[in-house]
């Protein structure tokens, strides 16, 4: 044989091995390695580490709808089996995981976190994957009327539920990937719910009057004592004369609290900027003020022409109150208190003037609320 020849045959040799070998099934195509049934939102964010799946997802994605005849939102989640053993049907259980849920809370790693209510979502109790089939897919269904109706405090949390799957019929569980953290960013699917001003009268309105009580302060005065001009005109007006003058009064409503809860308050505040030898101040006091008596029961905020930094001075002072005020523990915390108390506290105003004048002060639109 030349050596053409046996080239020409080592070549239609190789070819006929490489037809063989490429009509048969490759490695890819051959059942092989251990199947595994796992939860595919649970890697979706970062691989797994956390299995926090987010609702919606950061990328726009929606993995959710909106059925507004039911008025409910569906989460998608579902099963999925690794491997290319033949695909075989298999069911595994589903359930709400509370105790994880509650401990992922408690770690503090998800900010702004509540416990998705159980009165406000279903999920199935178990999910079948068919026979030719790798996956399956089920819903975690919350009822968003009900969530608004009971729950509207909750508009600004991250509602969290741990949702796992066990019990698979066929094949093994992937243990770290068994369990999918649905974490819901609940301002998606919650309106922002009114403010409740849990003080009457806040408009200053001729008609709020009867909603406010007013006291004479005392200190020492006596009969040197000059009233203070108190009208609710449409704002709250506070004044007291003209020249040097020697007044003390307060004005106050009662309202409610709960002990450990946090409150925010507000105020519309202007004065003329004329003040001298001067304070108004604002109280949250658990003690109900009394006529001749000197209000000093949880000051938070207020003027006061005496210390460092005064205002009501000059220039006009214009705002919230819970902002531009200038001495008290409340300057800086943008009207947020804690309430130490559960039940009536007091909402106090004082204006008060030793050998000088207030000038005028109005206030306004004064809201206290409830924070979520």
């Amino acid at each position: 044989m030349t050596r053409l020849n046996k080239n020409i045959f080592y070549f239609i040799t190789l070819l006929t091995v490489f037809v063989y070998l490429s009509c048969d099934k490759g490695d890819n195509q051959k059942p092989w390695g251990i199947s595994k049934i796992y939860m595919p939102q649970a890697s979706i964010m970062n691989g797994g580490s956390t299995n926090i799946y987010a609702v919606p997802l950061n990328n726009g994605i929606n993995n959710y709808a909106v059925d507004t005849v039911k008025n409910t939102i569906d989460i998608d989640l579902g099963v999925y089996r690794s491997g290319l053993e033949t695909l075989n049907s298999f069911t595994v259980k589903v359930a709400a995981d509370v105790d994880t849920t509650n401990s992922i809370i408690a770690g503090g790693s998800i900010a702004n976190a509540a416990l998705l209510p159980a009165d406000v979502y279903s999920i199935p109790s178990s999910i079948t994957v068919p026979d030719g089939k790798r996956e399956a897919t089920f819903h975690l269904t919350i009822d968003r009327a009900k969530l608004i109706a009971n729950y509207g405090s909750y508009y600004n949390k991250k509602l969290v539920l741990t949702v796992r799957i066990s019990n698979p019929t066929r094949y093994e569980l992937n243990q770290s990937l068994s369990r999918t953290v649905v974490v819901i960013n609940a301002a998606t699917f919650m309106p922002v719910p009114p403010v409740i001003n849990l003080l009457k009268g806040s408009d200053m309105s001729a008609a709020s009057a009867a909603y406010w009580t007013i006291v004479p302060q005392d200190n020492g005065i006596g009969s040197g004592r000059t009233p203070s001009n108190i009208v609710f005109n449409g704002v709250l007006s506070w004044s007291n004369g003209t020249g040097n003058v020697t007044s003390n009064d307060a004005v106050y409503q009662a309202f409610q609290v709960t002990a450990g809860k946090k409150y925010r308050f507000s105020a519309d505040v202007t004065s003329t900027g004329t003040a001298n030898n001067s304070s108004f101040e604002m109280f949250f006091g658990a003690t109900k003020p009394s006529s001749g008596g000197q209000y000093s029961d949880n000051y938070y905020i207020g003027f006061n022409t005496w210390t460092a930094g005064a205002c009501s001075k000059t220039p006009i002072t214009k705002g919230n109150m819970a902002d531009v005020g200038c001495i008290g523990p409340g300057v800086g915390q943008q009207g947020l208190f804690t309430a130490t108390v559960t039940g009536t506290i007091y909402f106090v105003i004082k204006g008060c003037s030793y050998g000088g004048n207030l000038g005028t002060i109005t206030l306004d639109n004064i809201t206290i609320s409830e924070e979520p």
